[in-house]
């Protein structure tokens, strides 16, 4: 059975940070899925840096605070790992 076709790649994002405007019950996490296409270990954290005290509003967001979503910085890439069987 032929291998199914990749995934086409998600759009990509402009470098210049974006002001989102929230509705009322929005959540942060949400709201970084929704942008980055992923919740990737520090991006929630990385927005919540971008927007000082964002987080003394709790976990759902009143209606019209602006949320700065930056350019995230670029994934740390991984070395690949060797497996040694053999001395």
């Amino acid at each position: 059975m032929p291998a199914p076709p990749p995934a086409p790649a998600p759009p990509a994002r402009p470098e210049v940070p974006i002001v989102y405007t929230t509705s009322a019950g929005d959540v942060l996490d949400w709201i970084v899925w929704k942008h980055y296409g992923h919740q990737d270990p520090g991006a929630v954290e990385y927005v919540l840096e971008a927007n000082y005290g964002v987080c003394e509003l709790g976990a759902l967001l009143p209606q019209g605070v602006q949320i700065v979503l930056p350019a995230l910085p670029p994934k740390p890439k991984k070395a690949p790992e060797f497996v040694r069987f053999w001395g």
